[in-house]
């Protein structure tokens, strides 16, 4: 019985999987569509029936990276936890995504920050959802009079605003390498819950 033809979405796949695996070897700025062509054993006219480009290929593969930190992140949104427990919990849960990549698969964590820096559609895409998380949070906070009564928009754009170190640690001019900042995190964690509390 002949084996069933790969799917579009398989095959896509395929070569998303060989790319991080070349990326993590040589970087994403040295690898060429022949490169991950060759890899798989097919054509680079083949590779460009899925993408157009090869920064097409590069954005999926930082848009991958993010939905693992995105599945991760809706477990603990969906918890029974307190809100500010679920919002620590999040921030934490991004902050040590950052760390294992950029300890384990530096070369794929480069090209992560290089879409933040130049601002790739998946990074507003991430964004977005890291904003609509936190004012479900506040919101649900607010209900259930863990915070003060307030506009979940705005308190969230400021938590977001507060929280822009730990959210990019690795980014920040403070950080350093190989130590865990877990610790000062909670404490700014800590001190955001003091303002948001509800006194009543």
């Amino acid at each position: 019985m002949p084996k069933p033809r790969p799917t579009k979405e398989q095959t896509r796949d395929r070569i998303l999987g060989k790319a991080q695996e070349l990326f993590k070897i040589y970087g994403f700025s040295k690898t060429t569509v022949a490169d991950i062509a060759d890899g798989l054993k097919m054509s680079s006219a083949n590779v460009y029936k899925f993408f157009p480009a090869k920064s097409a290929i590069v954005e999926a593969c930082a848009s991958r990276g993010l939905d693992a930190i995105r599945r991760e992140v809706t477990v603990i949104v969906e918890s029974d936890d307190s809100a500010m427990s679920r919002i620590e919990r999040t921030v934490l849960a991004i902050y040590h995504f950052n760390r294992r990549m950029l300890r384990n698969e530096r070369q794929i964590f480069k090209l992560v920050a290089t879409a933040i820096d130049e601002a790739w559609p998946c990074i507003n895409d991430f964004r977005t959802f890291l904003r609509t998380t936190v004012i479900r949070l506040v919101r649900d906070g607010i209900t259930a009079h863990e915070f003060a009564p307030g506009s979940p928009p705005q308190i969230a754009s400021l938590l977001l605003d507060c929280l822009q170190a730990p959210l990019h640690a690795h980014l920040h001019p403070d950080y350093t390498p190989g130590k865990n900042h877990e610790k000062r995190i909670r404490a700014q964690i800590r001190f955001l819950s003091g303002a948001l509390q509800c006194t009543k």
